[in-house]
């Protein structure tokens, strides 16, 4: 997730304007911009045989918001809200977000503002192993695998050669 600290408006949705890039409500009173993605990352191995048993559910409604449902334990569905989720849990199913996606939802807004001159911040948060490294990281040596670190800076470093010019 991208954040900036911002203090509680009290604006609706209704009275924010959307951003350009990502649809994401932006108070034109403060000028800044909170800004939530959740990355539904693929199963691991031990949590397919596990969630056979159970029968947990994770269900992604565009554009925001992710559903839990656990109907063998009679829990109570549990909704999360967010202003974009990405499902990067399938690469067969339509709609999957690999590097380059997560990049162009998150880190090309990021570099936008950076560029006009707002202080920008990348925050990952989450469980051990719920893919933060990989979703920031990724794989350095390979061009398809990198994060968002490595994209954001060389569009940072692209951009700027060419102001430079």
């Amino acid at each position: 997730s991208r954040r900036s600290v911002r203090k509680n408006s009290g604006l609706s949705p209704a009275k924010r304007r959307a951003d350009s890039v990502t649809g994401v409500a932006v108070s034109p009173q403060l000028g800044e911009c909170v800004i939530t993605v959740i990355r539904l990352r693929p199963r691991l191995t031990h949590e397919l045989t596990k969630d056979k048993e159970l029968c947990l559910s994770v269900t992604i409604e565009p554009p925001g918001r992710v559903v839990l449902s656990d109907p063998l334990q009679n829990k109570e569905t549990r909704i999360f809200d967010c202003d974009l989720a990405l499902d990067s849990s399938d690469p067969e199913l339509p709609g999957y977000s690999d590097q380059k996606a997560v990049y162009h939802h998150v880190g090309e807004q990021l570099v936008d503002r950076a560029l006009q001159g707002y202080n920008c911040c990348l925050c990952a948060y989450g469980q051990t192993g719920t893919g933060k490294t990989h979703t920031l990281h990724g794989d350095w040596s390979n061009t398809e695998q990198r994060g968002l670190l490595p994209r954001i800076a060389a569009a940072l470093l692209l951009q700027l050669e060419a102001l430079r010019v």
